[in-house]
């Protein structure tokens, strides 16, 4: 989408710009229990409907998260176990 018309960014109201603040920060937390999930797969009812919600959304998204991580174990798992401990530390 082009946003050019909208005028610049300085004309944007507080309430605009603190609206914009805080549902970055609510998109972040999300990405972030997203990947969260995808790596340690906890079974909590709220978590799972809150990833499958954001998973429904940015289904894409999810998917590329998935492969990463599913290439990321398949790697670990040719190198072996000192692979694997690198691995789990990075997390």
């Amino acid at each position: 989408m082009d946003f050019e018309h909208f005028g610049e960014p300085a004309s944007l109201t507080k309430a605009t710009l603190g609206a914009l603040n805080d549902s970055m920060e609510a998109a972040v937390a999300d990405l972030l229990l997203l990947e969260f999930w995808e790596v340690h797969k906890p079974m909590h009812l709220g978590l799972l409907l809150r990833v499958r919600q954001i998973r429904q959304a940015n289904p894409g998204l999810a998917a590329d998260i998935a492969a990463e991580l599913a290439a990321r174990r398949k790697e670990v798992g040719r190198r072996g176990p000192k692979a694997y401990a690198a691995f789990a530390l990075a997390r």
